[in-house]
């Protein structure tokens, strides 16, 4: 039985979630026979179903990990082993963002991070998925600079890169929030380093969903629909796509121009999306599909719904998927007739007008995507070398984009453009991620 939990630890490694279902449930199958006398029996429950949560989540089979994940909470709590008990609330957390239940994902995540506070273990390895439950919870909610610290802080907590699965999943939603964010050269940067650091190995489903979605809302924000779609297509001839790939490409074949295929496709979502989301999407879809067909009354309605289901949770963030003129006229005509949902219209409103996010916005001259990547690392206090290091350049070259940063942020020094730079919302936190992921990165695939 200790050798089947001691297996795990290898699939964790290698990233194979196939490894983490088969050797839990050996070792579950023994500590419920004759093993069940065992000195510490709870305790090895409690870490087999940890465990076998873990690869089921990741497999994407969501509901059985859930299932598995509440037991382990049940076991955590007759042993008070807390380690555990703040892995598996960092996953139960994955598991509601998966569904949509942004505020069930906060609650988990607040309460590993509180106790790993606590207890001063937030670099452990165990706090990393807590903080990434964090990260998709703000990413959601359309508040990309506070997503941005969680992914650092999870991280940071994986400082070896040894846990692949965990890994790998910061890493896919730092593209998203990069993407979020219109900072599209270090998300395509971000990318191609990530697909070199999982070409050796087959990710599992999950994994490999997020990572499509990641590449074809990078492909879109970068006007390249055509990779988009494709991206889906060649998924789909395998298996059926899920909720959050639908919606994508929903969205997609709008700027396509295929309204009505478009339309069809996210039909399902509707109603039947388990991902709350990617439900909310659906309905934009919609919505933007009657608007464009000048069916005002059906596209209202849309919206309303919409705006209905996204409210509860607070997603925000799908309304800034779509072409921001017309959402907010949408936005402003549907809660014209349904002030009750006003608030929280205003506030997805705000967030379509908010210029102040995007890198450069209020800057005369742009930073270049080169000159913000040396940006991200100014906080740390990186050498110039080190820098050139991590973005594969000269020094000279690194002298030069510190030059031109300096002239277009109107300073003289490293300190005066942190400042100025944390004024514009050019980064968040105090370390820029690409600073501390580059120089954490695992060596191998």
């Amino acid at each position: 039985m200790v050798l089947h939990l001691a297996s795990t630890l290898v699939g964790r490694i290698s990233g194979d979630d196939a490894v983490l279902i088969n050797q839990t449930a050996k070792a579950l199958e023994l500590l419920r026979g004759d093993a069940v006398t065992l000195p510490a029996a709870e305790e090895y429950t409690a870490m087999a179903l940890s465990n076998q949560g873990m690869g089921l989540l990741w497999s994407g089979a969501e509901r059985e990990a859930e299932a598995s994940l509440t037991q382990a909470l049940a076991a955590v709590d007759v042993t008070g082993v807390e380690l555990t008990r703040i892995n598996v609330l960092g996953h139960l957390g994955l598991c509601a963002v998966s569904a949509g239940r942004l505020r069930e994902a906060h609650v988990h995540g607040g309460a590993a991070v509180s106790l790993a506070d606590a207890r001063g273990w937030n670099s452990l390895e165990q706090v990393s998925t807590a903080y990434l439950t964090l990260a998709l919870v703000n990413m959601h909610r359309s508040d990309p600079l506070e997503a941005e610290r969680m992914l650092q802080l999870g991280l940071a907590a994986q400082p070896t890169g040894a846990d692949r699965l965990p890994v790998t999943a910061l890493w896919v939603t730092r593209i998203r929030v990069l993407t979020m964010r219109q900072r599209l050269g270090p998300a395509r940067h971000a990318l191609d380093e990530l697909k070199h650091f999982v070409a050796a190995w087959q990710l599992p489903d999950l994994l490999d969903r997020w990572l499509g979605v990641a590449e074809a809302e990078l492909a879109l924000a970068e006007g390249d629909t055509s990779s988009a779609v494709s991206q889906f297509v060649l998924r789909d001839d395998e298996t059926a796509i899920g909720d959050q790939e639908r919606a994508c490409l929903g969205r997609a074949i709008i700027l396509d121009g295929n309204l009505q295929a478009a339309e069809k496709l996210v039909a399902p979502l509707r109603d039947l999306a388990i991902d709350r989301g990617a439900q909310v999407e659906g309905w934009l879809v919609t919505a933007v599909v009657a608007d464009l067909n000048r069916e005002d009354h059906r596209a209202r309605a849309a919206v309303q719904r919409a705006i209905a289901l996204a409210e509860p949770e607070g997603f925000r963030r799908p309304f800034t998927l779509f072409d921001r003129e017309r959402m907010s006229r949408l936005l402003t005509r549907a809660v014209s007739l349904d002030p009750a949902r006003s608030n929280f219209a205003n506030q997805i409103l705000a967030d379509l007008s908010e210029e102040s996010g995007r890198p450069g916005a209020a800057l005369a001259e742009p930073l270049t995507d080169r000159e913000l990547m040396v940006l991200e690392h100014l906080p740390a206090m990186s050498s110039n070398a080190e820098i050139a290091e991590e973005m594969y350049v000269s020094v000279n070259t690194v002298k030069a984009h510190l030059k031109s940063l300096y002239r277009k942020l109107e300073v003289t020094s490293r300190r005066g453009a942190v400042h100025r730079a944390r004024e514009l919302n050019l980064f968040a936190g105090n370390s820029g991620m690409l600073a501390g992921s580059a120089r954490n990165k695992p060596s191998g695939g």
